[in-house]
């Protein structure tokens, strides 16, 4: 796959609940807002945890404990 259709392929897609967090983070770390953008990184890792586990099936379905 040419790497510029992928990029575009990609950029329409709909994001992930990881990317969502992690772009939140990025805008609250650019406005210094330390605390915020912690709390924001800490939950894109702990979705990006649970989208690894439902696609590798280490999981059947996702289940908040």
């Amino acid at each position: 796959m040419n790497i510029y259709r992928k990029e575009i392929l990609n950029a329409l897609r709909p994001l992930t609940s990881a990317e969502a967090y992690l772009k939140e983070a990025e805008e609250f770390l650019a406005k210094e807002d330390n605390a915020n953008a912690s709390e924001k990184f800490y939950k894109a890792v702990e979705e990006a945890i649970k989208i690894i586990a439902v696609r590798g099936n280490l999981v059947k379905d996702w289940v908040e404990i």
